[in-house]
Formats: C-alpha cells, sequence, structure tokens
C-alpha cells in the first residue's frame, strides 16, 4: 500500500504475466480503466501486462494528480486531475495540501492552500482555502481542469457545475461504458473556492 487509499501490485518474477493480489475487504478500482472490484477479504489473479504495473484504489477515496514537470517551479503551474471513487455508500472523501515545494516551515507562516473533496451520491464538492489574504503567484496559477467519477451505476443524464459553468456540454462530459467512469474535461475548479459538481439520471 501506499498511504491508505493506493495498492501497488509489482510482478517480481522474470516473464510471469499473471499476479496473486490480497484485496482488503471493500470495492476497489482499476486505475487506468476504472474498473471496479469488489472484495470480502481474498485474494484474486489479476493480469499483469509488461507495458504496466497494476495499480488499485481503494473505493471512497479522493486523489487529485498532476503532470510532472522539469522542475518543482514548473510542476506546480501545471493543472490537476481528480480521481474520485465510490464506496459502497456511493461516498468518498480526500485532500490536498499545497505549498510551493520549496519553502521552508510553509504550515507555520500560513504559505498553503488546503483543498477538501467530498463526494455524497450525485455531489461532488470541492472546498479550498488560502490560509493568509496573498500568496505566490505559483500557488493561485493552477487548478482542476478534468475529474475522473468511479463507480456511478450507469451514465447520468447531464452533468452541472454550480457557478457561471452550467451544464456541461457533450464535449465536457462523455461517458466510458466499459469502465462505467464519468469524464470531465475542459473545466475550471479553483483551488481557493467552493465548488459543487452534480449529477443526475432524469431532466
Amino acid at each position: 500500500m501506499w498511504g491508505p487509499f493506493i495498492m501497488i501490485v509489482p510482478v517480481i518474477q522474470k516473464g510471469k504475466r499473471l499476479a496473486e493480489v490480497y484485496l482488503p475487504h471493500g470495492l476497489w478500482y482499476i486505475y487506468y480503466t476504472g474498473g471496479r472490484l469488489e472484495s470480502c477479504g481474498e485474494w484474486v489473479t489479476m493480469e499483469a501486462p509488461l507495458d504496466r504495473i497494476i495499480l488499485l484504489i481503494r473505493g471512497g477515496s479522493i486523489i487529485p494528480t498532476q503532470p510532472p514537470g522539469m522542475t518543482t517551479a514548473q510542476s506546480r503551474r501545471n493543472n490537476f486531475h481528480l480521481i474520485v471513487t465510490m464506496n459502497e455508500h456511493r461516498s468518498g472523501a480526500g485532500e490536498l495540501f499545497w505549498d510551493d515545494g520549496e519553502t521552508k516551515d510553509t504550515q507555520l507562516i500560513k504559505e498553503y492552500i488546503l483543498v477538501n473533496f467530498t463526494v455524497q451520491q450525485n455531489k461532488l464538492t470541492v472546498s479550498g482555502k488560502q490560509m493568509k489574504p496573498l500568496l505566490s503567484p505559483t500557488l493561485m496559477s493552477a487548478y482542476f481542469d478534468s475529474v475522473d467519477i468511479m463507480g456511478l451505476p450507469y451514465r447520468p443524464r447531464l452533468v452541472a457545475i454550480s457557478g457561471t459553468a452550467g451544464v456541461l456540454s457533450s464535449r465536457q462530459f462523455t461517458w466510458d461504458s466499459r469502465g462505467k467512469v464519468a469524464k470531465l474535461r475542459e473545466i475550471v475548479l479553483p483551488l481557493t473556492e467552493t465548488v459543487e459538481i452534480n449529477w443526475r439520471w432524469t431532466d
């Protein structure tokens, strides 16, 4: 396990294409596809292709990711992607502590942003707070420009973002029927505001 939410399954035997994985009780999702695995605490056999390592996400976790840069300063300017996974109660939570990656004692001097994520039934809330009025422009430049929501039972009829964004277009919202993943693209979720994303299955 890497923290409480991500399971990394290495294959250490040459030529092996299958891996025996112990899955603790609950829902798990395949990182690359959103495929769902339900476990009562058991061993399962998974394919282990040559081109990627097995990565699993525990249901109920919300994980921010970011493309890397050549330097810390460059990476801090890249926008975020958010992975949302539902647990058996169709809920989840996560958080992001965001500083410039270089300044010392950022917690003591309040030079950071704290973002909390919650999902419940058909609503995702992203709530960020900057800990002092003036922060480095580098900290303020990035935002969430894409979201993957895993664990929905079927395709929502519509997805909407609170504020001026409104209902997402067919270009912004697509549905991966294989993994049952709602993919939101070309959106703007600031790090220092509270934004809600709602979806529903009826008009």
